[in-house]
C-alpha cells in the first residue's frame, strides 16, 4: 500500500527459465507484466545432461487489480529474446522493445552471435498487430521506447562496434516504419538507458559511458540543439 505494506504477492511461470523486467497499470486498475520465458519445454535436467539450447521468447501477462492472471502470450521468432520496456498506448494496447539474439552461418558452421533490436504492437488483448526489427549491421541492445506525440516512438540503446559501442537512438512512426536513427559518443563506451519526449517536441536521453553519466537534449530530429 502507500506505506509500503504487502498487500498481495503472486508468482508467474513454471518453465526453466522465467525473467520478469517491466510492468505498466491497465485503465481498469489491473497490470500488464513484461518479461522472458522459456518455451520449448525444455527441463533443468536435460539442459543439464545434453546441454540442448532453449528458446527463450518475449512474454506478456495481464492480470486484474488483484494479480490474478486474465492472459498470458509469448512472442517470438526463435533464439534467445530479452526484453525491456513496455509502455501503454493511445489506442488501449501496448508497445514493447527487447533484443533478439540471432545465430549466423557460414557455410554450415556458427560464425556469430547477433543481436538486434525488437518492438512489438499488440493490443489490449495481447494480440499482436505489428512487429519490427532492424539490423543496421552492427549488433544493437534496447533499453527503452517512449511514445511521441505524431502517434511513433523513439528507441534507446547502444550498438556494439569492434572499438567500442556508441549510444543509439531510433525515430518510428505509428507503424514501426523507421524514420530516422542517430549514433552518440563522449567516449570509448557509450550506452543509452533511456528516452523521454519533452515538451517542446525534443528527446532528452539518459545514458552512461566510460567518462560518466551522459544526458543529452536533442530537437525533434534527434540533433544536438
Amino acid at each position: 500500500n502507500a506505506r509500503g505494506h504487502l498487500e498481495w504477492q503472486k508468482s508467474y511461470g513454471t518453465t526453466l527459465y522465467s525473467l520478469g523486467n517491466d510492468v505498466v497499470e491497465t485503465a481498469s486498475g489491473g497490470f500488464v507484466l513484461l518479461g522472458s520465458t522459456e518455451t520449448s519445454g525444455l527441463s533443468l535436467q536435460r539442459y543439464v545432461e545434453t546441454g540442448d539450447l532453449m528458446r527463450i521468447d518475449f512474454w506478456v501477462i495481464s492480470t486484474d487489480a488483484s494479480g490474478n492472471m486474465l492472459w498470458e502470450k509469448t512472442y517470438g521468432d526463435g533464439g534467445f529474446d530479452f526484453v525491456r520496456k513496455i509502455k501503454g498506448t493511445k489506442d488501449g494496447g501496448y508497445v514493447f522493445v527487447g533484443t533478439t539474439q540471432k545465430d549466423t552461418y557460414r557455410n554450415g558452421l556458427l560464425t556469430l552471435k547477433f543481436n538486434e533490436m525488437r518492438i512489438f504492437k499488440i493490443d489490449g488483448n495481447g494480440n499482436e498487430q505489428w512487429s519490427k526489427s532492424y539490423d543496421n549491421g552492427y549488433p544493437f541492445y534496447t533499453n527503452s521506447v517512449t511514445l511521441t506525440d505524431d502517434g511513433g516512438y523513439a528507441l534507446t540503446g547502444y550498438l556494439e562496434k569492434w572499438h567500442g559501442s556508441l549510444l543509439g537512438l531510433y525515430k518510428l512512426d505509428a507503424n514501426g516504419e523507421k524514420v530516422w536513427e542517430r549514433q552518440y559518443s563522449v567516449g570509448v563506451d557509450n550506452f543509452g538507458g533511456d528516452v523521454l519526449q519533452t515538451r517542446d517536441g525534443g528527446l532528452v536521453v539518459a545514458g552512461y559511458s566510460d567518462v560518466g553519466q551522459w544526458l543529452l537534449k536533442l530537437n525533434p530530429l534527434g540533433k544536438y540543439e
